[in-house]
């Protein structure tokens, strides 16, 4: 992860309506902050396994991640416990 996903990642959070924030982070997310959005990036393994973007070009000629998708263990530490997201 370097500081150009952070931004993109920002940016696509930012994006979305206050309803899809709501119900991707079950909770009423204003803003996405540098610092969440670079938690948003990082796997780690561990607790996050995974992290999926979805890319498409935008008009100054770079890209910009219209969706994402990722899993995650529970906080609870219960075996088995995963969460998966699209």
């Amino acid at each position: 992860m370097d500081a150009a996903d952070a931004a993109a990642m920002q940016a696509f959070v930012d994006a979305l309506s206050a309803a899809s924030r709501r119900c991707r982070f079950h909770a009423g997310v204003q803003r996405c902050s540098e610092p969440f959005a670079q938690v948003l990036c990082r796997t780690d393994g561990s607790r996050r396994l995974g992290l999926l973007v979805a890319v498409a070009p935008n008009a100054g000629g770079g890209t910009r991640i219209v969706g994402e998708a990722r899993c995650v263990t529970g906080d609870d530490g219960q075996r088995g416990g995963r969460e998966f997201a699209i």
